[in-house]
């Protein structure tokens, strides 16, 4: 679970740099909000994992 907490953790750098890049009008602000959303979704991942890694470290 720790191994899996860094990846997405390591992720962080692509995630940032992700952008729609050329597109223009309503399909780049429909893949930006997307975006938006999944890294939303992946911080939120990552805060639950480092959670749940702290615990079980605090356990053994």
């Amino acid at each position: 679970m720790a191994a899996q907490n860094r990846q997405v953790l390591g992720l962080q750098d692509e995630i940032d740099g992700a952008k729609p890049a050329g597109w223009a009008g309503e399909a780049a602000d429909a893949a930006a909000e997307n975006l938006r959303a999944r890294c939303q979704e992946l911080e939120d991942l990552a805060a639950r994992l480092s959670a749940a890694v702290k615990i079980i470290d605090d356990t053994e």
